[in-house]
């Protein structure tokens, strides 16, 4: 394999996923969960080729790393400010905010100079280098210890993402509020109302991330993810053995980790397995492993109803449709599927909140070293020593 292909190609291949049974090959299209082709994908498809284009024309090329990518992007969605500051910082990132050069740009009659200085308005100049603005940062820097990185301006976005890299959780919050309120002060100016000090908008500024930070962060009522959080593990029905099972990714040594616990419907611990696995960093990939491991393992107990439950909700919804899954987990389903249609047992899989799934969880964090699978029998102690799913 290795002195046919190219090194990088040669382990793209060998990452492929691979069936337990003999399967036909089939054709797949990569921009669907299902791998099942789409008119509107292919538009979808279509649409962002064009985007990547025009901004490549303009001398805007974009990484072809869309993962890190997404990930920016994640943070800046990430940030500890109300929704309707973020979308500010978001039109700043794609330059589609109505600046006077924009106005120019899409010839709509308005003034398009900017409203303090008189000198040609863009993105840049509205939200950095105008005078007035500036001294609304100088404040901040002053009063609230922000530092604006100025320089290395390529493009909004380069430098936006630039800026919230470098930037503390706080810092992140005091540049998203920054941006909201000196757009609204511009807009303010441009429809006719009166110019207030710089660092009377800069007290606002700090004043409203206080607020945020101390409200915002820490809501009067539970969220639904926090009651969510609090649920316990819970046995399966009366004649029912219940199965966990979870996966975790090893990025920096690549490859990934699989944890199984097996319980009956007292709760009192059967057995436990983890294993490594080299080669495998995609999560959903790992996710499906894993459970083919359990399903593999659990049809061989003697048991005739076994319930074998997860935290991946996208791999719970796979195994329980009837359409053929055409994507990279698609010969790991049907491998699953398999299992269940030959086997003698009554299967049923579920998903489970992650606070449920803590032991499978540990395991599998556990194997990170691990080649072979290790199975554990220990007394119906291990879960109260392994963590405390059970009672916390």
């Amino acid at each position: 394999m290795r002195i046919c292909f190219r090194p990088a190609d040669a382990e793209s291949i060998l990452n492929i996923p691979l069936s337990q049974n003999r399967v036909c090959d089939h054709v797949a299209w990569p921009f669907t969960k299902t791998g099942i082709y789409t008119v509107k994908s292919a538009y979808n498809m279509a649409k962002c080729e064009a985007v990547h284009l025009n901004a490549s024309a303009k001398g805007k090329g974009e990484s072809s790393n869309q993962v890190c990518t997404a990930k920016e992007w994640k943070s800046l969605w990430n940030i500890n400010a109300p929704p309707k500051m973020k979308i500010v910082l978001w039109r700043f990132a794609h330059d589609c905010l109505p600046t006077g050069q924009q106005l120019r740009i899409r010839q709509i009659p308005a003034y398009d100079l900017c409203c303090y200085c008189g000198i040609d308005e863009s993105t840049q100049h509205a939200f950095i280098l105008c005078q007035y603005v500036a001294e609304i940062w100088r404040e901040l820097k002053r009063k609230g210890g922000f530092k604006l990185m100025v320089k290395m301006f390529v493009s909004p976005k380069q430098w936006i993402f630039e800026m919230l890299a470098a930037c503390t959780d706080r810092e992140a919050t005091i540049l998203v509020i920054a941006f909201w309120h000196i757009w609204e002060a511009r807009n303010a100016v441009r429809n006719g109302e009166n110019k207030m000090h710089p660092h009377c908008i800069a007290e606002k500024i700090l004043a409203y991330v206080d607020m945020v930070l101390v409200h915002w962060c820490t809501p009067a009522h539970p969220r639904k993810s926090d009651v969510l959080n609090r649920k316990r593990w819970e046995p399966p029905p009366q004649g029912w053995i219940m199965v966990n099972v979870d996966a975790a990714i090893f990025h920096k040594d690549n490859r990934m980790g699989l944890g199984i616990v097996i319980r009956d419907e007292r709760g009192v611990f059967l057995a436990a397995c983890k294993q490594g696995i080299d080669k495998i960093t995609d999560p959903e990939l790992a996710e499906t492993i894993a459970f083919r491991r359990a399903v593999n393992f659990a049809s061989q107990l003697p048991h005739d109803h076994i319930i074998i439950a997860s935290d991946c909700e996208s791999l719970i919804k796979k195994l329980q449709s009837r359409v053929t899954d055409r994507s990279n987990i698609g010969i790991i389903i049907e491998d699953i599927k398999k299992v269940v249609c030959t086997s003698t047992v009554a299967f049923s899989f579920i998903h489970v909140n992650r606070c449920c799934n803590k032991a499978a969880h540990v395991l599998a964090r556990s194997a990170d070293r691990l080649s072979e699978s290790v199975w554990l029998h220990v007394p119906p102690e291990f879960l109260s020593t392994l963590c405390n799913d059970m009672t916390a």
